[in-house]
C-alpha cells in the first residue's frame, strides 16, 4: 500500500484496518502455523471475506493449502463469505499460474460462491489492489442488493 515492509511470519494473531480508496478492511492475519490452525475458527464470524493468501511456489503444501482453505469455507459460519485467493510469488521462477493454484485449492469445484483469484507479487505490490478493487466492488455490489453483511456504511 505505498509502503515498503520487511516481511516475517505471523507469530500468533495480528490485526489491522488497512483503508483502501472509500473502503476500511478489518484484517485479520491469523498465520498459518499448524498449532494455531485450530483456533482460526474464532475469527470465522461475521466475515464478510476471506482472503487466502497461497505460495505461488510452493508445490509441496498446495495439498495442505487445499485442505486448509476447504475447511475454512465448508464452516457454515463461511458460507456467504465472499472468497479472494492470492496466489503470491507470481514473479518467482517455477511458481504454480493462477490456474495452477486454483486447481490445487479446487476453486473450480466450488457452488454457489462468489470467488476470485489474483496473481501476486507482496514485495512489490503487483496483483494486491486488483485483488481489493474486485473485493471491495463484490461487496459493494452486495450491500447494494440487499445481502446480508456485517457491514454498516462504507466499511468492510
Amino acid at each position: 500500500m505505498g509502503e515498503v515492509l520487511s516481511t516475517v511470519p505471523t507469530v500468533g494473531f495480528n490485526v489491522e484496518k488497512v483503508q483502501y480508496k472509500n473502503v476500511v478492511f478489518t484484517v485479520w492475519d491469523v498465520g498459518g502455523q499448524e498449532k494455531l490452525r485450530s483456533l482460526w475458527k474464532m475469527y470465522l464470524s461475521n466475515s464478510d471475506a476471506l482472503i487466502y493468501v497461497v505460495d505461488s511456489l510452493d508445490r509441496d503444501r498446495i495439498g495442505d493449502a487445499r485442505q486448509e482453505f476447504q475447511t475454512i469455507i465448508k464452516d457454515p459460519l463461511m458460507a456467504n463469505s465472499i472468497i479472494l485467493v492470492f496466489a503470491n510469488k507470481q514473479d518467482l521462477r517455477g511458481a504454480m499460474s493462477t490456474d495452477e493454484v486454483s486447481e490445487g485449492l479446487g476453486l473450480h469445484d466450488l457452488r454457489n460462491r462468489i470467488w476470485h483469484i489474483q496473481g501476486t507479487c507482496a514485495l512489490r505490490g503487483e496483483g494486491l489492489y486488483d485483488g481489493l478493487d474486485w473485493l471491495a466492488s463484490m461487496l459493494k455490489q452486495l450491500q447494494e442488493s440487499g445481502h446480508a453483511t456485517s457491514v454498516a456504511g462504507p466499511s468492510i
